[in-house]
């Protein structure tokens, strides 16, 4: 409540006094009490009216507080560059770690005492470039010994391990099979479950993020600033956009439309699938490195800037900026009820992931 000082009201009037003698000056005739109620009601209303406003801009204020997205730290291994979200857990991998950490994401619909607690760290005898799954396995690539390794979550055990071609520097699931974006190779990798390579295709200068698109797969291709689409069903055919102006560090599909983050640039940009060309930039924090589509907006993980971003695929404008800690590096997002959902983000510098809790459409 804020206190005003209130004040201090006029003496009243004396009562009326003899007729003074006719030497006497002639005194004023005593003021009317109407004088001092009309001051002392526009005090008393503009008082009325100061708390008031008060009242809403506090509203406003802590109302504000109450909604905005919840922001949780926990601590995970070292280096933590991927994430993947299975179903009931998020898997952290930890590229200089050479582990995978396993956070509890169930549950968190009620409270938020278990959610990103560690579960397990698995050891992985790499360092892990890319880690994804299909709700009951795990792939892992490795760079250090250059492999794919199949790992079962439920005994924490490692299946199998294979030979890559390349160095991978990420891997995707996409359309039955795996991706891997081999950044210092210049090609991407088609892999099936097994391990086995089906393909492995030249893919421009510099690819080091990949996005499936129905079949094909968007390729950012950093040096140049360009993507590139590669059609897999026409031998690897490589479409490449028009310039984008800055270096692509992530790229993204949502629904009927393609996005790049400029990690030089600190824009998120939309290409046109027809032409390749941009179609609008949207600032975002600085230095951004992940994008990740939730199934309504579409977030960028900004490393230097200390924070994420939502933007409205529509209309193409910033929703939200939100303050997380540890250097934002990658993203994941679980479902935490009716119009609820935890985006997932790795603190790359600060070894840690942190849970957003998103409450709304």
């Amino acid at each position: 409540a804020v206190v005003g000082a209130i004040p201090a009201r006029a003496a009243a009037p004396t009562a009326a006094m003899p007729a003074a003698p006719a030497s006497a000056p002639a005194r004023p005739a005593p003021r009317s009490s109407a004088g001092w109620l009309l001051p002392a009601a526009v005090l008393l209303g503009g008082g009325a009216l100061l708390v008031v406003i008060l009242a809403v801009a506090a509203t406003i204020y802590f109302g504000s507080r109450l909604t905005a997205p919840k922001v949780a730290t926990y601590p995970v291994g070292q280096s933590p560059r991927a994430l993947y979200y299975d179903g009931q857990a998020v898997w952290v991998n930890n590229f200089l770690g050479s582990t995978l950490t396993e956070i509890n994401a169930f549950g968190c619909t009620t409270t938020a005492a278990s959610c990103g607690q560690a579960v397990s760290t698995v050891n992985v005898d790499d360092l892990p470039a890319g880690v994804t799954g299909d709700g009951q396995t795990l792939w892992i690539a490795g760079s250090l010994h250059q492999t794919l390794a199949h790992f079962d979550p439920a005994t924490e055990q490692e299946l199998s391990r294979t030979p890559l071609p390349n160095v991978p520097s990420m891997l995707i699931l996409g359309g039955g099979e795996l991706w891997t974006a081999n950044d210092f190779g210049g090609t991407v990798t088609r892999l099936g479950f097994d391990g086995s390579v089906i393909a492995n295709y030249p893919a421009g200068q510099s690819p080091v993020a990949l996005a499936y698109d129905a079949g094909r797969i968007w390729v950012a291709n950093r040096d140049p600033g360009i993507l590139t689409l590669l059609d897999p069903a026409n031998s690897g055919a490589l479409t490449p956009s028009a310039a984008l102006g800055g270096q692509p560090a992530a790229v993204a599909v949502t629904v009927d439309r393609v996005w790049a983050a400029l990690s030089d640039t600190s824009e998120v940009v939309e290409v046109s699938r027809d032409d390749g060309s941009v179609l609008r930039r949207v600032a975002v924090g600085r230095k951004p490195v992940a994008l990740l589509f939730d199934g309504v907006s579409l977030w960028s993980a900004n490393q230097d800037g200390g924070s994420i971003t939502r933007i409205n695929i529509d209309t193409g404008k910033v929703s939200a900026t939100i303050a997380v800690p540890g250097g934002p590096y990658a993203l994941a997002w679980s479902p935490c009820g009716g119009n609820c959902r935890d985006i997932w983000v790795a603190g790359i510098d600060g070894d840690t992931v942190s849970r957003v809790r998103v409450e709304g459409p």
